[in-house]
């Protein structure tokens, strides 16, 4: 188990990484500005954060679609009911 004063140490990896341009509307612009500056964040690092926890979700989401299909294909194949 650890302790409390054992050091946490992160293996990060770099991952390749593109440079996209998006247009935002103005408001939500200054939205995200205001709510970066709150969690003491910069812009960049909060859309990032947006775009990954969506894309988690959405993953997450489609695995239990496909998995859920499946299942009830394989039910069906076999002729259970529900």
């Amino acid at each position: 188990m650890n302790k409390p004063d054992d050091e946490l140490e992160l293996d990060l990896k770099p991952r390749a990484t593109e440079t996209v341009s998006i247009e935002i509307p103005t408001e939500t612009l200054q939205s995200l500005k205001k709510i970066a500056a709150n969690r003491d964040m910069s812009l960049d690092a909060l859309i990032k954060f947006y775009v990954g926890q969506s894309l988690r979700q959405d993953l997450a989401n489609l695995s239990l679609f496909y998995h859920f299909g499946r299942t009830q294909s394989l039910k069906a194949f076999r002729g259970f009911n529900f």
